[in-house]
């Protein structure tokens, strides 16, 4: 998604890399490296599905000094069709070659495919389940292997940690019917179908976050990640934005002036921000109650506004607003395939209001009827005992 993306590089090749960039680029291959073989970066790299700019990863290794380090880059020279790029890959084996790694003995020549290969059969079906509060959602891909049946694999992925569970049933077609419709059915969760390479990207963009944040893979995610497979073609922008024009949703104010009322939709009921990130705003409003200074009502009242703009601020930083415009972007689509096309309007519009340079959360009507909801639930929990207090719409996982 949008935040999340990382099949655009930062930076172009031929443009200077900062010592930022190097420094996250060389963090990053050493994470990676660590987690899997050399061999298993080989697509990331060609495929720019790196988490920091290529030309900075190209950098970064011609200071590892290792063979790894110059396998991948003679595969880069070999085969990406920027001319700058290829040079930079070039003089980055010269520096390892300097340095004493064998470059010679690397060869890379076109993969040669097996005669009794036999190619992946298409995804039979994608199912996603409603984003909760925490930004963790289900989702399910059936796909037929060769000569072994179905396979269904259930997924929990959240949009800042990645693949936090996994699991895999072989299945027949007619099971697979029956616990689609199961799935369908739970009262508890909406699930939409999505389009099949859509939830590969949205799989494969977890599995970079993964990677960048050093969230543990899930064990049986490693044995399927190939099972799962990549988008033939990636997607720059979400399914929604092929089913509303988004200069429609942005000429009519009104969507967006009425997207607070999302969270009386059930899918939204359990959504807030953590008490904690609400406790200082509090906290000062107590103050400012409790203060012997006596101020006209107006005056008060000015002083609150100012107080939450301030807090809105923090709570809704730049990336926190990039993750609400995300989830924002996926349950519209899923209120537009659940046939509540005013509902679905209403969240789009609100993830429009979150694009761009500018943005002020203390502005966003969505954002302002969320925390004033985070408010209220923190102060219902201090009166309760936290051990009984239960979310209306129920977490997808418990870490």
């Amino acid at each position: 998604m949008a935040q999340h993306r990382t099949r655009r590089s930062a930076t172009k090749a031929g443009e200077q890399i900062t010592p930022e960039q190097l420094r996250a680029a060389q963090e990053w291959l050493q994470e990676a490296l660590r987690v899997e073989p050399s061999s298993g970066l080989l697509r990331q790299v060609m495929d720019q599905a790196t988490p920091v700019p290529l030309p900075a990863v190209v950098e970064a290794l011609s200071t590892l000094a290792t063979p790894e380090a110059a396998t991948l880059l003679t595969q880069i020279a070999a085969q990406t069709n920027a001319k700058e790029l290829q040079k930079a890959a070039r003089r980055a084996l010269y520096r390892l070659k300097t340095r004493g790694v064998d470059t010679e003995s690397v060869r890379v020549g076109e993969p040669r495919k097996s005669v009794l290969e036999v190619p992946k059969l298409p995804i039979v079906i994608a199912l996603a389940s409603q984003i909760d509060f925490a930004g963790n959602r289900a989702l399910y891909l059936a796909r037929r292997r060769p000569f072994s049946g179905l396979v269904l694999v259930n997924l929990i992925i959240n949009d800042q940690h990645g693949v936090l569970d996994c699991h895999a049933l072989p299945v027949t077609k007619k099971e697979l019917t029956r616990l689609v419709a199961d799935i369908r059915a739970d009262d508890r969760l909406t699930h939409v179908e999505l389009p099949a390479t859509y939830a590969q990207q949205l799989v494969e963009e977890s599995y970079r976050r993964n990677l960048s944040t050093g969230t543990p893979v899930p064990q049986d995610f490693q044995g399927l990640h190939d099972l799962i497979g990549m988008p033939d073609t990636p997607w720059e922008q979400g399914p929604i934005y092929h089913l509303i024009n988004p200069e429609e949703i942005r000429g009519q104010p009104a969507w967006l002036s009425l997207s607070g009322q999302l969270l009386d939709v059930k899918e939204f009921q359990g959504w807030h921000v953590p008490p904690e990130a609400v406790q200082s705003y509090r906290e000062e409003v107590k103050r400012s109650a409790d203060s012997l200074i006596i101020v006209s009502p107006a005056l008060q009242q000015e002083r609150l506004e100012g107080v939450q703009k301030r807090a809105l601020r923090e709570i809704f930083d730049p990336d926190s607003c990039a993750r609400y415009r995300s989830r924002l972007e996926e349950m519209a689509y899923l209120l537009w395939q659940t046939k509540r096309p005013d509902e679905a309007r209403r969240a789009f519009a609100s993830a429009l209001a979150l694009q761009g340079e500018g943005v002020d959360p203390a502005e966003h009507p969505f954002l302002r009827a969320l925390f004033t909801r985070s408010v209220e639930m923190a102060e219902a929990l201090e009166q309760q005992d936290t051990h009984r207090v239960t979310v209306a719409t129920p977490r997808l996982w418990t870490p």
